[in-house]
């Protein structure tokens, strides 16, 4: 595990942990939606994330081992035409893959929309970062990526503390308002959380983890907008 800086302190679990399905998207989905959603909708967005680490291995992993292969036998005398043939069904079946993973891609997002998430349009969200707006009980949440991190920000002065999650259990600095940490105290100890970083202050709240773990943006939105509830009550 990365070294913890020293002035934040550990979160203990409470005894009655709530959330335990955080870590599905069917069930975030179908519980975050502000608009009608089909269970089979739930079901094939979900399903559909299976399909795209698949489509993404293949394509990033297996076609360019096979060209580097095909390579390495053209070196031990197989016939150039052979080879050739290889190299180009193989970027022939990249292209396809890239096609088919660009169709999941937008499977997803329409799904999503359900959310209240579409694309950013220029001029909207409080920076040029923000690459998509979730308009949701009246707020605006801005997302994008920014110095190799995907984040969540939403654009209104709370407290300042901060918090960051290793290999499931969360840190925070003093000062965190009790509301908050008794609603961290009460989330499961999984490793969905795992590098998120929450950073709260004058210019907003925002969460952030590295790109490489995206994949949880659900999770991040689901749990800012629980903090923003909490907090919102406490300055009332």
């Amino acid at each position: 595990m990365e070294e913890i800086p020293a002035e934040l302190f550990p979160i203990q679990a409470a005894s009655d942990t709530a959330f335990p399905e955080l870590h599905r998207e069917d069930w975030l989905l179908q519980s975050m939606a502000i608009e009608p959603i089909s269970p089979a909708a739930v079901r094939a967005y979900a399903n559909r994330r299976f399909l795209l680490y698949s489509l993404l291995f293949v394509a990033l992993i297996v076609l360019p081992g096979l060209i580097l292969g095909l390579n390495f036998l053209l070196e031990r005398g197989w016939p150039l035409w052979l080879v050739r043939t290889g190299i180009f069904l193989t970027l022939g079946a990249f292209f396809l893959f890239f096609f088919a993973i660009l169709a999941v891609l937008l499977s997803r997002f329409r799904a999503i929309k359900h959310l209240g998430i579409a694309p950013a349009k220029p001029g909207q969200g409080s920076s040029q970062d923000a690459s998509m707006l979730a308009k949701r009980h009246g707020r605006i949440l801005e997302y994008g990526v920014l110095d190799s991190e995907n984040f969540w920000r939403y654009a209104k002065p709370f407290p300042v503390f901060r918090i960051e999650n290793r290999g499931g259990q969360f840190f925070a600095s003093p000062g965190l308002p009790p509301r908050v940490h008794g609603l961290l105290s009460r989330l499961p100890t999984e490793k969905i959380w795992n590098r998120l970083r929450i950073q709260s202050g004058p210019q907003g709240v925002q969460t952030s983890r590295p790109v490489g773990r995206a994949g949880y943006f659900l999770q991040d939105l689901w749990l800012l907008e629980e903090m923003l509830n909490v907090l919102e009550k406490s300055s009332q």
